[in-house]
């Protein structure tokens, strides 16, 4: 009898947690941006262009894959940390932090979804902090994309 009962738990736990795997996979989409400068994202510096932001793995929501559209050179996977925010936001947007004349990627918002994504600070964001008088915070505009790809 025991044993039936935690054969019956596992499965109806792995078919829960298959479930919700699938839902977030049905909502999950890519957010392609047209930022018209040059970023930090991670430790690399992309060039300004046409960028697609999707999850880099299967199930692993943070981690990211950075890729710009007309040339798969410009990639990089970064880790972001789940973030929350403060009101549910009404249009899809990235928002970077600007040291000088250098833009950091710092968060990434999707329509209607109040959990969002942030890159964690970088060594050469502190080092650029200290040194600056002019720390600013600069949102763009972005192109959702709700694609299963």
């Amino acid at each position: 009898m025991k044993k039936q009962a935690l054969k019956v738990f596992v499965i109806s736990g792995l078919f829960t947690l298959l479930m919700s795997a699938s839902v977030y996979a049905q909502s999950d989409g890519r957010v392609i941006a047209d930022i018209p400068f040059a970023f930090v994202a991670g430790e690399k510096t992309l060039p300004a262009g046409e960028y697609e932001i999707k999850r880099g793995m299967p199930n692993t929501p943070d981690v990211l894959l950075i890729r710009s559209e007309d040339n798969n050179r410009n990639a990089i996977f970064v880790v972001a940390e789940e973030a929350q925010a403060r009101r549910t936001p009404d249009k899809t947007e990235l928002v970077f932090n600007q040291v000088g004349d250098t833009y950091f990627l710092s968060k990434i918002w999707v329509a209607g979804d109040d959990i969002g994504r942030e890159l964690p600070t970088t060594h050469a964001e502190r080092a650029l902090e200290q040194g600056e008088s002019q720390h600013l915070t600069k949102a763009v505009k972005v192109i959702p994309c709700r694609c299963n790809s």
